[in-house]
């Protein structure tokens, strides 16, 4: 009668993919223009629509896979929210292709005009299948649609930036401090801007779904100037502002500044959020006890690697990453057990950790990102900071990961 040896799962080491997204314009225009006079949109939606579709292409050091085909396209009408709450389904205003009619599959036709104050950043989640290991690859990229308005004397509120700002920890030059960012609207009278002397901005954040004032109490957000009245740009800590939506309102003034403001479609809505890429992954190869005793007693080590579509991280960006080191045996009704926490690398003789000696096992990193630091507070729940060189210090209690 034969013998038969222990089983050996292998490992295979796969390049990260490098990818090319855009969203491209089949038909209409991303831009319309507004006659406030004649109340028209041209081009008019409901006449000729928007139809646009997400387009990636893929490559690694080894191997370029040109266009990809994408096996489903998920759909939002702004920045995508936890629960998809924004995704667009079939509706009234939208449609999204089934491939007949000539319009590739997944395209998406839109219908909707859009009011010069209300511009909509549409996104587009593109889904196809890495073919080297046949799992699933998301690409996130968005296409702006937004009105001008036909009228010389129509005031407007514009922002010097992007309606959605996102801070990924891995992208900071330098990662020290608490992230700043700003916010800068500018409102405009035709295509003059208005001096701050006489234009008045008041700040909002949504909260349990709806917007409220920005308050001078509220942690990492710095709006207001030495009177408590509202600045025109707002600046925010992104270390603790890890996912927000603002919003900004103005008007002009020629005596007393308003406390409220007096046109009602003057206003932006800027999404705020702190989060790495969609595209970072990693994964871990053996260096070490290959072949293994039946008695687990030789060592055997491993490394986890990090990386996106742009490059790898090394050790230097440890400080944004939480890792544990996990295992399990193939013997039924073993349990899973973490191995180690920290470090890129593991090393161990698996009879010390508990393995049963003649059945294989498995090793495997979970590698938690880090996406801010969570804040104190006191007995009522008000946030613990101090002033520091005329600085507002919040006191963390800890980095958070996801």
């Amino acid at each position: 009668m034969g013998i038969k040896s222990n089983k050996q799962w292998g490992r295979i080491y796969v390049a990260p993919l490098s990818l090319q997204g855009e969203i491209i314009v089949l038909s209409g225009s991303p831009v319309q223009t507004y006659d406030k006079q004649l109340r028209e949109y041209s081009p008019d939606r409901t006449l000729t629509p928007l139809v646009i579709v997400p387009k990636v292409s893929a490559f690694d050091e080894k191997t370029v896979f040109g266009e990809m085909e994408l096996t489903g396209v998920e759909w939002f009408e702004g920045a995508p929210r936890d629960k998809s709450a924004n995704r667009i389904v079939e509706g009234e205003y939208y449609s999204i292709s089934d491939g007949s009619g000539g319009v590739p599959k997944y395209a998406l036709t839109i219908r909707k005009n859009i009011p010069p104050e209300k511009p909509v950043e549409y996104f587009g989640i593109a889904i196809f299948t890495d073919p080297r290991t046949n799992r699933e690859v998301r690409v996130e990229r968005s296409i702006r649609s937004y009105s001008h308005l036909y009228d010389n004397k129509a005031y407007s509120l514009r922002l010097k930036g992007d309606s959605v700002m996102v801070t990924d920890p891995l992208r900071l030059a330098d990662r020290s401090g608490y992230w700043d960012r700003e916010i800068e609207p500018q409102l405009y009278t035709g295509t003059e801007p208005v001096d701050d002397e006489h234009a008045a901005y008041f700040w909002d954040i949504l909260e349990n779904g709806a917007y409220r004032p920005v308050t001078p109490d509220d942690p990492g957000i710095v709006c207001h100037d030495g009177n408590g009245v509202y600045t025109r740009k707002l600046m925010y800590q992104a270390k603790y502002v890890t996912g927000a939506s603002f919003r900004v309102r103005a008007c002009e003034y020629a005596g007393s500044r308003p406390q409220a403001p007096t046109d009602g479609r003057l206003e932006k809505v800027i999404e705020v959020k702190t989060e790495m890429a969609v595209s970072l992954n990693c994964e871990i190869i053996q260096t070490k006890g290959f072949t293994l005793s039946e008695d687990m007693k030789q060592p055997s080590a491993y490394e986890v690697r990090i990386f996106d579509n742009r490059r790898e991280y090394g050790t230097g960006y440890d400080d944004l990453f939480r890792i544990t080191w996990k295992g399990q045996s193939a013997k039924p009704g073993e349990p899973e057990k973490v191995l180690a926490t920290g470090g890129r690398t593991l090393e161990f003789i698996p009879s010390d950790k508990g393995f049963p000696a003649g059945h294989i096992f498995q090793v495997w990193a979970e590698v938690g990102l880090l996406i801010g630091e969570s804040l104190m507070g006191d007995e009522e729940g008000a946030v613990i900071s101090s002033q520091v060189d005329g600085q507002t210090v919040f006191i963390a209690t800890g980095p958070v990961y996801e």
